[in-house]
């Protein structure tokens, strides 16, 4: 009985060890995330984006802003959602200089609830996932990138795509908003640099390719220029991926301040680029059929009871919703340089 006594007491410290370790380890490995996710958040905040709103891109067959773009692309990846508090600008870079931060996070936007709780259910079957978030994956139709990689989900996805009628549509657009997440796909679209021959009818050029070039070899553009490009996006790159905010901020005005030098007739108005801007985060301005509604209520009253006031509020908030409307028209057809109505939303605006 003697001799059992420190064994015993050595098996019980070796349980109370191993019990610590395996209580406080999911503590540890949660505070650790969490750390991780306010210095990216941290990041975010501190990073000043603006300038870059000065920069034009040539896509669709026209120029627009940075930031333009990018919430005309990131709306084919993460919907109307936002990731965070994130601008789709910062989400955009984000996304292409760190793109193993997004493999786990929420990203890809499910539009039909449908396909939403059979995607969750494939999952939460398969053991992927529990219940609870399964139901967070309906609820808020966000799913991550590592999730739809399930093997379960591709055999799921070629089955949807075979339905002509009623999923093929939804399971295309998983696809598409996968493809576009990868980050060489993202900078292949940053086409910044405008042509120095100054022909409308050129490409302009990614600052990628720019920076796999010698100096001389895009016809037009000087060694010196070529040089402060590349290392200007170099810095910018190496800065995001360290999470230097000054040095972001720094170069970005430095890449505002020469890619407009390169063909100054070519490149559009600062002014127009700036309202581009404000009027994608405006979201179109399409809150303006707002004030048309609540306009409808007191213009009723005033049918129906025969009451002045009601008829002179309704009609003082008609005539304010119509004079927004008419500014959101021309600030679309100033923008897009032309009469807008190429398109479904345009039509009705119009």
């Amino acid at each position: 009985m003697m001799q059992s006594k420190p064994y015993d007491k050595c098996c019980w410290r070796l349980a109370l060890f191993v019990g610590l370790f395996f209580v406080t380890q999911p503590e540890n490995s949660s505070a650790a995330k969490s750390e991780a996710e306010n210095k990216v958040v941290a990041f975010a905040k501190s990073v000043d984006l603006s300038p870059l709103h000065k920069i034009a891109i040539q896509a669709d067959g026209r120029l627009r802003s940075f930031e333009s773009h990018a919430k005309a692309y990131m709306k084919h990846i993460t919907g109307p959602k936002r990731i965070g508090e994130q601008s789709d600008g910062f989400t955009y870079l984000d996304l292409a200089f760190r793109p193993d931060a997004y493999f786990d996070l929420d990203l890809v936007y499910i539009k039909k609830k449908p396909v939403r709780a059979t995607l969750a259910e494939t999952l939460r079957l398969s053991g992927a996932i529990d219940q609870e978030r399964a139901d967070t994956l309906i609820e808020t139709g966000l799913v991550s990138q590592r999730l739809l990689s399930q093997p379960e989900i591709a055999v799921l996805l070629d089955r949807m795509r075979a339905d002509l009628i009623r999923t093929s549509k939804p399971a295309i657009a998983i696809a598409n908003a996968m493809q576009l997440s990868r980050p060489g796909l993202l900078l292949s679209e940053l086409r910044v640099v405008p042509p120095p021959d100054g022909e409308r009818n050129s490409h302009w050029t990614t600052l990628t390719d720019l920076t796999g070039a010698k100096p001389g070899e895009i016809e037009g553009l000087s060694a010196r220029t070529h040089e402060s490009l590349h290392n200007s996006w170099t810095a910018f790159r190496e800065a995001w991926v360290t999470r230097d905010a000054q040095r972001v901020n720094a170069e970005a005005n430095r890449l505002a301040a020469i890619l407009p030098t390169i063909a100054p007739d070519l490149y559009p108005e600062t002014g127009r680029l700036a309202w581009e801007s404000w009027y994608f985060r405006s979201k179109s301005m399409s809150w303006v059929w707002l004030i048309y509604l609540f306009a409808v209520i007191p213009l009723l009253m005033s049918v129906i009871y025969r009451w002045r006031g009601a008829y002179c509020a309704g009609l003082l908030l008609f005539v304010i919703a119509f004079g927004f409307h008419t500014a959101s028209l021309a600030i679309r057809w100033y923008i897009s340089g032309r009469w807008p109505n190429a398109n479904m939303f345009e039509a009705v605006t119009t």
